[in-house]
């Protein structure tokens, strides 16, 4: 269960307060005649009167007031608070954990020189590329072309945090000697957005495990979450004593993600329990193509409807984890479909599998 479906679960919290404009007017009203009675001034509410202007001013200043401590209270209360607030709780209370920030991605570039040299030239690592509007990237390492070639193919990392572009930066903007030509050979990949308030509160939690000196399965967990925000999923297997494989799920960059992960739980001393010998590897993918038979309402919607049953038929799944055949009826059974038929197996995956989902489905006209 998620943290946000678990939150749903709770009660809301009694501290906050919570209440309508007219009720604070009725009860401002009501107190401005008690006063006025003790003066022995006889007033009655009346919608002309500047009392009654007065009132429903502080009283919409008070509603104001109101929801400004709510806020304030969610900002101290992590499962209801967001962004910088969430930042500053869990930094405070979960001993300095932070946000992911994301990762750039990276895509192969060529560069070419106009005429072969018969001296190795180096373009620099930082070397710096423009879309010729806001967007940059920059050479990641040093780029040799050999004396006697015209072009090479470096990486180049796009200067956003985002999981994938295809921005163009084929503009030089670092001064060179020589005339260069730069081409694009594939979008840029591999990269991540900044971690979300519930993938950042999850990692919290899973962070008071990396106490253990015992090298707990959440330990590990939180510390190959911690290597690298591109890894989605994480299943820690020990079939013998001493012997962890760790499985790691990424949808992007998976060679770097599973290096990463291998650096930051081999590498470090205080990640590691001192006899562990620590495997770390990506999961296995078993691809399923699934054939129904799908009877539609309106055969005219056959585009949307199988957009909409790829949408439904999510592969979003964890390791080891498979899908049972009434799920998969569910998830097909949308608007315009009347009827689904499909061979009744479950999906089954084994413990350092992930199950990636494709969908085939031939569409017959349904007759009532």
């Amino acid at each position: 269960m998620t943290i946000k479906e678990r939150t749903a679960l709770l009660p809301a919290p009694t501290i906050l307060q919570e209440t309508a404009i007219e009720k604070i007017i009725e009860e401002n009203t009501t107190l401005t005649k008690e006063l006025m009675k003790e003066k022995n001034i006889d007033w009655e509410p009346c919608e002309s009167d500047p009392n009654m202007m007065q009132i429903e001013a502080f009283s919409y200043k008070e509603l104001a007031l109101r929801k400004l401590i709510n806020k304030l209270i969610k900002a101290m209360l992590p499962h209801l608070s967001s962004g910088d607030d969430l930042d500053n709780f869990i930094f405070a209370f979960y001993a300095g954990e932070e946000r992911h920030l994301g990762e750039e991605p990276t895509a192969p570039y060529k560069f070419k020189v106009e005429e072969a040299l018969n001296v190795d030239i180096t373009i620099p690592k930082g070397f710096i590329l423009s879309d010729g509007d806001t967007k940059t990237a920059y050479l990641k390492e040093d780029l040799i072309l050999k004396a006697g070639t015209l072009s090479a193919i470096g990486k180049v990392e796009l200067n956003e945090k985002i999981k994938t572009s295809k921005v163009q930066t084929t503009n030089v903007i670092s001064p060179y000697p020589y005339l260069l030509e730069v081409e694009a050979m594939d979008e840029f990949k591999g990269g991540s957005s900044k971690e979300s308030d519930e993938q950042f509160f999850e990692r919290a939690i899973l962070s008071l495990y990396k106490y253990s000196t015992a090298g707990g399965q959440k330990a590990y967990e939180y510390f190959a979450y911690l290597a690298d925000e591109r890894v989605k999923d994480v299943k820690v297997i020990s079939l013998e004593p001493v012997k962890v494989d760790v499985i790691i799920k990424a949808d992007e960059a998976i060679a770097e993600t599973v290096a990463a992960v291998d650096e930051k739980l081999n590498g470090d001393e205080k990640t590691q329990c001192f006899c562990d010998v620590v495997t770390v590897r990506a999961a296995t993918k078993k691809v399923v193509v699934l054939e129904p038979t799908i009877y539609l309402i309106d055969m005219l919607a056959q585009a949307s409807t199988l957009q909409e049953l790829k949408n439904s038929l999510t592969n979003e799944f964890k390791i080891g984890v498979g899908l049972p055949y009434s799920k998969i009826i569910k998830a097909l059974e949308i608007q315009n479909v009347y009827k689904v038929e499909l061979e009744p197996n479950d999906l089954v995956v084994a413990s350092d599998e992930v199950l990636e989902v494709s969908l085939n489905p031939t569409f017959v006209k349904a007759e009532f």
